[in-house]
């Protein structure tokens, strides 16, 4: 995929040479090198022939899509796919291809330079064939509406840290949604965690000399990288209350997506044993996912990076949790969406 710098250089180049009439007066051969630049660095075409399958290799039928053409703007074609579909485009900038169907997962499929088997020339531009592409759309399956919890919690060492209240019950967790009474503030220096009442979700990170350590290195995660000094070193993620914890996961997909309402979607059944009461954050990736249990519910949910923020007043430590939790008691975690 060339660097954006290229690609402002190819635009610069057609404006001034549109702009002042250059391109009449460029020679043949410099014509033809600068066409081949701008379609090796960026025009793609597009050869595929395909079936959407569902997860056993059916062909999966009225599928609705949209397809979406990068090419001098954007131009939407809709329609239903009944098994087999074909898709040919010429010097486009790629395609977005969106398919849904009652009953399965949305799909949105990429056709990119970085799409599997794109082949790039420096001089005839990037090519994206398949004569079998099978799409998979992944059935939903049993789920149920669960209830989410979303917050920004944190720990101070000599201030209030903020907490994420996770009812027990039903009636409890249906009124904190309604109320948006999620949150609460408490000094973790004086009151005990033993003490403190059941679900509530906290951040605990590990503190020496009165101060919250950094990572000795930088964290690189695919082309991201986050500095040292802004990440803590060692931090927990925990609940409060009789028979609550967290299960660490590590989900991948076969796709290879790293969005993490897709990595959720892998997370189906929570277990009914092996909960602890905290859990390291060790970040191998943007986001850590995990199952877990508040009194007799169960749930799921995924982390971000613990951020530390040093003052003179006092560190502190914010980490971004989602949790979504399954009102009915059993341990089926499985997304709608």
């Amino acid at each position: 995929m060339p660097k954006s710098g290229s690609f402002h250089v190819a635009v610069t180049l057609l404006i001034v040479a549109t702009s002042f009439g250059c391109a009449q007066e460029m020679s043949p051969d410099a014509a033809r090198e600068l066409n081949q630049f701008i379609r090796g660095g960026f025009l793609i075409d597009i050869d595929i022939r395909g079936t959407v399958v569902d997860e056993n290799g059916a062909p999966v039928h009225g599928v609705k899509f949209t397809k979406t053409l990068f090419k001098k703007g954007k131009h939407y074609t809709q329609g239903v796919i009944d098994g087999e579909f074909v898709l040919r485009e010429d010097d486009s900038l790629g395609v977005y291809f969106s398919l849904s169907k009652e009953g399965y997962y949305h799909k949105l499929v990429r056709f990119n330079p970085s799409f599997p088997g794109a082949v790039r020339s420096e001089t005839s531009g990037t090519l994206i064939r398949a004569d079998d592409l099978k799409i998979v759309m992944e059935a939903i399956g049993p789920a149920t509406p669960m209830l989410p919890y979303e917050n920004k919690i944190a720990h101070r060492i000599d201030a209030s840290s903020t907490l994420m209240l996770v009812a027990e019950n039903r009636e409890e967790m249906m009124q904190l949604i309604s109320e948006r009474r999620r949150r609460i503030s408490l000094d973790l220096t004086k009151e005990p965690l033993t003490e403190l009442p059941p679900g509530l979700v906290y951040v605990r990170a590990l503190c020496a000399g009165g101060r919250i350590p950094h990572r000795s290195d930088d964290l690189h995660i695919g082309e991201s990288s986050y500095g040292a000094k802004n990440l803590a070193k060692e931090a927990y993620l925990g609940v409060t209350g009789k028979d609550s914890g967290f299960i660490l996961c590590e989900p991948t997909r076969e796709d290879g997506s790293t969005v993490p309402e897709h990595l959720l979607r892998c997370l189906k059944d929570a277990p009914k044993e092996g909960y602890q009461k905290e859990i390291l954050l060790d970040h191998h990736s943007k986001f850590v996912f995990f199952y877990c249990k508040v009194g007799d519910f169960y749930g799921k949910g995924h982390a971000g990076l613990p951020s530390l923020y040093s003052a003179e007043d006092g560190d502190r430590v914010e980490i971004m949790v989602w949790v979504y939790m399954q009102p009915d008691k059993s341990r089926n975690v499985r997304s709608m969406e």
